[in-house]
């Protein structure tokens, strides 16, 4: 168990570096309106997809304490911000590659 931390260390280091990255991600000029919603919808929908995800992937969910059940609930949601940060970067990636070679096409 050398690789195991507080509950409460964790839940800390998500709270401080949650904030960040939504702030900065809302930055993103994007073609689109800003996405706005409800604060308190914004909650429930996270919440509600997060339950969503842990009961598939948890058999015990539902027999856990409220507390534990919010802690596997925010790794969900973290693993699903990190698959969707990596393939937007990918396709981000490859994208940029073709837009550089029609610019080269169009140099020459």
């Amino acid at each position: 168990m050398k690789n195991c931390v507080k509950d409460t260390e964790a839940i800390e280091f998500v709270v401080k570096n949650a904030r960040k990255i939504a702030d900065i991600v809302g930055k993103v000029n994007v073609v689109f309106p800003s996405y706005k919603t409800n604060k308190e919808e914004q909650k429930r929908n996270y919440h509600d997809f997060s339950q969503a995800i842990a009961r598939k992937n948890l058999a015990g969910y539902d027999g856990m304490s409220e507390k534990n059940r919010r802690i596997v609930e925010l790794y969900e949601l973290a693993l699903a911000l990190y698959e969707v940060a990596e393939q937007t970067l990918k396709d981000m990636r490859s994208t940029s590659k073709s837009k550089n070679f029609l610019a080269a096409a169009c140099i020459l």
